[in-house]
């Protein structure tokens, strides 16, 4: 994919962006959005490195609107998604009173 849209900036018959690991983050092809915000569903197809499960630590797609408004800065993967409000990876989030309460379920 990578050499693809090197040979065809405007994206060729490619949609979407491409993750690469070095400062770029991603190429885009058409621009086109073909990811979705794990948390809300908005359209979005940016990775950002610390938007990770907190199980598994696969990046995850958030949008900024999500990440601002996250509690904790936590988020799952669809396959740890039912640890959602039950596992977390930074315990230093949360107060005595938070961990107490989430201990007693």
């Amino acid at each position: 994919i990578h050499r693809y849209l090197e040979a065809f900036p405007d994206g060729g018959h490619f949609k979407g962006a491409n993750f690469v690991f070095d400062k770029r983050a991603q190429m885009r092809g058409d621009g086109s959005v073909v990811g979705r915000c794990g948390e809300c569903s908005a359209p979005w197809d940016t990775h950002h490195g610390g938007r990770v499960c907190t199980v598994c630590r696969a990046l995850v797609l958030v949008c900024d609107i999500c990440d601002a408004s996250s509690e904790h800065g936590e988020y799952w993967c669809p396959e740890h998604s039912k640890f959602r409000n039950s596992y977390f990876h930074f315990l230093d989030r949360f107060s005595e009173v938070d961990l107490q309460s989430q201990a007693a379920r």
